[in-house]
């Protein structure tokens, strides 16, 4: 019984997330793949989809054809996309290798010290944190539920968590369910 209280207590908080912000995050500065700083700010109206990927994580590989169709149809609208890695050990040749491999053709930024991860609470790759053209985060979380736990996966997914966050923006309604859950990889804590 002891044994079986511990390991629910266990299971809980590995599936606690980080506090969602509040108000907005202050200045967001990355390096781009050709070493260049990268400040990601709000122009023009434009919110921010930012979605952390790993190499080497099978989930957040599996999602590259959704995130790339994602990127497809609402990156023409007031939305700006970026790629976020989160090793610090991947190479920029291995970014650039990554997002030929699985044809994400938008822009990658390294968060190798996780200043970004740190600032919206980011846990897993794959995961998406949506900022508003004000500085605030509007979302955080899955792409869908597809995964509703390491090795369990739908054939197909029935929510589509981003797609309704950025409809819901783009009309400039409030994002109903700020976050979600997301399966995946984990993002190491940097030291």
């Amino acid at each position: 019984m002891i044994t079986a209280l511990f390991a629910t207590i266990s299971l809980f908080a590995s599936l606690q997330e980080p506090a969602f912000p509040k108000g907005p995050l202050g200045i967001l500065q990355l390096t781009d793949t050709n070493g260049a700083i990268t400040a990601l700010n709000s122009k023009a109206g434009k919110a921010i989809v930012l979605l952390f990927v790993a190499v080497d994580c099978p989930i957040s590989n599996r999602y590259a054809p959704e995130i790339a169709r994602i990127v497809d149809e609402y990156g023409r609208k007031r939305l700006k996309f970026f790629r976020v890695y989160v090793d610090a050990s991947v190479t920029r040749d291995q970014i650039a290798e990554h997002g030929k491999d699985f044809s994400l053709r938008f822009p990658a930024v390294l968060d190798d010290k996780h200043d970004l991860v740190r600032k919206v609470g980011a846990s897993v790759t794959p995961q998406a944190a949506v900022i508003g053209a004000d500085g605030t985060l509007l979302y955080r979380g899955r792409i869908d539920d597809l995964y509703s736990d390491h090795g369990r996966f739908k054939e197909r997914a029935t929510r589509q968590d981003l797609r309704v966050a950025l409809d819901e923006i783009l009309a400039g309604k409030p994002v109903t369910e700020k976050r979600s859950l997301a399966i995946g990889c984990s993002i190491p804590d940097f030291p």
